[in-house]
């Protein structure tokens, strides 16, 4: 275990509490993130992306999603899935659009 600890207040005003040493190490950005920057490009306000530097220079990178929205809902099913499994960014957001279009609606 770290000698340090990232406490982090999500937008769901949840404290999460994460060491810092098993944050992944990589420049790669993992498929989930890729469709929420997706999303977020496409307008959609349900799902952010907090990011900050650690002091060890490495980069915490966090997924926060509104599950009163399509797109909130959405990335919360996402997160469960197998990285393999993930359909594409632009499939995510044509499902979104198609949702807002037949009248879900937005909260």
């Amino acid at each position: 275990m770290s000698d340090s600890l990232v406490l982090y207040l999500d937008r769901n005003e949840i404290l999460n509490v994460i060491d810092p040493d098993v944050l992944p190490d990589t420049d790669r950005l993992e498929p989930l993130i890729d469709i929420v920057i997706a999303i977020i490009n496409a307008g959609y306000v349900g799902v952010r992306l907090d990011y900050e530097k650690l002091t060890d220079g490495r980069h915490f990178l966090a997924i926060n999603f509104n599950t009163d929205t399509i797109e909130g809902k959405i990335i919360e099913e996402l997160n469960r899935v197998n990285e393999k499994e993930l359909p594409t960014p632009q499939s995510v957001v044509d499902k979104i659009k198609a949702a807002y279009t037949i009248g879900i609606g937005r909260s």
